[in-house]
């Protein structure tokens, strides 16, 4: 890569990543984020909510609204009316600050809190994901090093990179994937592999826009699908999925 600059990423330039210009979410990716940070029973409140877009200057156009109908149309006015994400994006990192995260664990009575502040903030975003594909990422750089070495593959496009982190890292944070198997593609691009809970997920990031899709699930729930899907319309549906199976398996293994 040129210069080794990308080498050096670290949890805060991952989370201050600025985006590639004209590049905006999908509306699927958008209902998604709205979803998550929305959600009724462990999502932001309404309080926080207008605190946060206040902070971030995003427009409150429909305060009145349910509170994933409020962040989708906040979101949507505010990346149509600039041409980017980089509002939206500095939105998702605040609302994933750990000290949310004890608020949170303040609003349950004393004796149903489900974990301290402390485990609250360890399980964060910042501490565990972002690290973790912190790792992953360096990783596959390595692992780029060494194919490149060989004459086994073309060095990882500095353009390809970037496009695939800023769209795989909102994903992972505001779903709560796990961490994919990142590595190097033969012509430069990145790849990105979850095999979870009975899932076969494949992205392949060839160029800026330009991301070839392998979808299939053992339980049958998401349909197979193989081709490209450039704004993840297929995708999304398979990792709501894997996230859901995820969480799932989290609970059956803490009762």
């Amino acid at each position: 890569m040129a210069g080794g600059h990308k080498e050096r990423l670290s949890i805060n330039s991952l989370q201050n990543f600025r985006p590639m210009p004209m590049t905006c979410f999908t509306q699927g990716q958008l209902q998604a984020i709205a979803d998550a940070l929305g959600d009724t029973n462990d999502g932001l409140t309404g309080s926080e909510i207008e605190h946060l877009l206040a902070t971030c200057g995003i427009a409150d156009v429909d305060p009145a609204q349910t509170k994933r109908h409020r962040l989708y149309n906040a979101f949507v006015q505010e990346q149509n009316q600039r041409q980017d994400r980089t509002h939206i994006l500095g939105f998702i990192r605040h609302a994933m600050k750990p000290e949310r995260f004890a608020r949170f664990y303040e609003r349950f009575p004393e004796g149903e809190r489900p974990e301290s502040p402390a485990a609250l903030t360890e399980r964060s975003v910042r501490a565990t994901l972002v690290e973790e594909l912190r790792k992953a990422l360096i990783e596959a750089i390595e692992l780029s090093k060494t194919m490149v070495a060989e004459d086994e593959a073309a060095p990882i496009n500095d353009q390809t990179y970037v496009y695939a982190v800023e769209v795989l890292a909102p994903l992972i944070i505001v779903m709560e994937l796990p961490v994919p198997l990142i590595l190097p593609l033969q012509n430069g691009g990145i790849g990105a592999e979850w095999h979870d809970h009975g899932m076969n997920i494949e992205l392949r990031f060839r160029s800026p826009y330009h991301i070839y899709a392998v979808l299939e699930d053992a339980q049958g729930a998401i349909q197979p699908f193989y081709g490209r899907d450039p704004f993840l319309v297929q995708t999304l549906a398979a990792l709501r999925e894997v996230s859901t199976r995820a969480v799932g398996r989290e609970s059956r293994d803490a009762s």
